[in-house]
């Protein structure tokens, strides 16, 4: 028989921490690694580690929410917020500049539908 953990809110400070750290890790890790923390600055091939890094540190709060029975539905969707807006100027930046986007294109809806996967299933016991 599974019966559902029960959930406590997470808090405005809480959710701003969250996506905070999910738009200036990977921006720190850019800066560590490519010597430019904005990823409009970034190369084709620099830009995707830094989606990577991006990604890693969504579905690792996502992990850390989870494992403390924090709902994550509202995190998710600000996450895919964040994503969209961020792939999608790189994406029309690649496209005035006459760059491939393809991959990208691949890897946004990929984390896309993780997240809303992810965002989506219901903890039980």
């Amino acid at each position: 028989m599974k019966h559902s953990i029960p959930e406590t809110p997470l808090n405005s400070a809480a959710l701003f921490l969250c996506c905070l750290a999910y738009l200036l890790l990977p921006c720190l890790a850019a800066w560590l690694l490519f010597g430019q923390a904005l990823p409009f600055f970034l190369k084709g091939s620099q830009f995707l580690v830094f989606y990577f890094v991006h990604m890693l540190v969504g579905y690792s709060t996502l992990q850390v929410l989870k494992q403390r029975s924090l709902p994550v539905q509202m995190l998710c969707n600000w996450l895919l917020a964040l994503t969209w807006l961020l792939a999608v100027t790189r994406i029309t930046q690649g496209a005035i500049h006459h760059k491939p986007v393809g991959f990208l294109v691949s890897l946004l809806l990929l984390h896309s539908l993780l997240l809303v996967i992810i965002g989506s299933s219901r903890r039980t016991t």
